[in-house]
């Protein structure tokens, strides 16, 4: 999964503004679904995903405050998460 969810990402940027935001809305139940993941591994590889999915210009703040922000901070914002001093930005 970790490996396709790689390639979506680096796929993702380089789509046209209308399309990228089609598969952006297609792939982030995928993404929500692997916040819920233990590996450690993988939820790096689905910070980064997120992060370059959010990168594209045709992904609107407002649904990034809608989609991913409550999952974001229901399943990575932890105590232990909070205390790391790499985290601190």
């Amino acid at each position: 999964m970790a490996a396709f969810l790689k390639a979506i990402g680096f796929i993702i940027p380089l789509m046209d503004t209308e399309h990228a935001f089609e598969y952006v809305q297609e792939v982030m139940p995928t993404l929500k679904r692997e916040f819920a993941n233990n590996d450690e591994e993988t939820k790096k590889v689905v910070l980064m995903v997120i992060k370059q999915c959010v990168s594209c210009p045709s992904v609107t703040s407002q649904y990034v405050r809608t989609e991913v922000i409550p999952d974001y901070f229901k399943y990575y914002w932890v105590k232990k998460m909070a205390l790391e001093r790499r985290n601190y930005r």
